[in-house]
């Protein structure tokens, strides 16, 4: 659908779509990179072992709403040795009609 768009930011994760497709099910799929890892502004990398979403069974039913929102998280591995600031990483999303 060339309507529908995603934003993520801070782990959540908005689809916008129109009213049309209220009621319609879609699955998502989060596909992590290779070395998945939070990464901060002065390269100190912290593991992450997993990602989440907020979805049962990766599955959300569109509203009539033309937003809809889920969240993604994940399982932070050994921070041992990291240092205290602001760390960001990269996921892609993939929603399914």
């Amino acid at each position: 659908f060339p309507y529908t768009t995603l934003f993520r930011s801070r782990g959540v994760v908005d689809i916008s779509h129109g009213s049309d497709l209220a009621g319609v099910e879609v699955s998502v799929t989060l596909t992590p990179p290779a070395n998945l890892a939070l990464t901060s502004d002065n390269t100190k990398t912290i593991p992450l072992t997993s990602l989440t979403t907020s979805l049962t069974n990766n599955k959300i039913t569109l509203s009539s709403a033309t937003k809809d929102t889920f969240y993604v998280g994940g399982t932070l591995g050994n921070t041992a040795n990291a240092t205290s600031g602001d760390y960001q990483g990269t996921y892609t999303v993939t929603v399914n009609y």
